[in-house]
């Protein structure tokens, strides 16, 4: 929807509920001779105060959406690579395998070993082995089609 377009909205059904209310209220309880002057004060207090009240709600909202999106990520990638990690990896595979299982079309799965990897290691140190295994994922990610998965 947008933030300003959500803001805008929730406005407008405020200064509309405050309208509603007030105008109830009068009725109700008898107050005829200040009728107008309620209703003026219930259209405009919203004004200011709508505004406000979304913006901050919005940005509470909008920052929660975003450390999900950032907890989810942690969640199934490995930092190092970027790639999905193995608890994404066997989800994934489970759901592919039934989908492949109910549609009857084939699935593929290509496992890769870097064969000597220890050595590197052990030769050049762990940040010379993560800049090799972070090539290796972006080597892989660069040559995978958009639906093919890495993990």
């Amino acid at each position: 929807m947008g933030y300003w377009r959500a803001i805008a909205l929730i406005t407008m059904f405020s200064i509309a509920a405050s309208v509603l209310a007030t105008g109830l209220l009068s009725v109700l309880l008898g107050l005829r001779e200040k009728f107008e002057l309620g209703l003026l004060i219930a259209a405009v207090v919203p004004i200011f105060v709508a505004p406000l009240a979304s913006h901050l709600f919005l940005r509470v909202l909008f920052e929660l959406q975003d450390a999900r999106a950032a907890l989810l990520d942690l969640a199934t990638r490995d930092s190092l690579t970027q790639v999905y990690n193995r608890r994404y990896f066997m989800g994934r595979f489970a759901s592919e395998a039934a989908r492949a299982r109910r549609t009857g079309e084939a699935l593929s799965l290509l496992m890769i070993d870097a064969d000597e990897f220890k050595p590197i290691n052990d030769r050049y140190g762990h940040a010379a082995g993560d800049r090799t295994l972070q090539e290796i994922a972006r080597v892989c990610r660069e040559t995978l089609r958009p639906d093919d998965v890495i993990a």
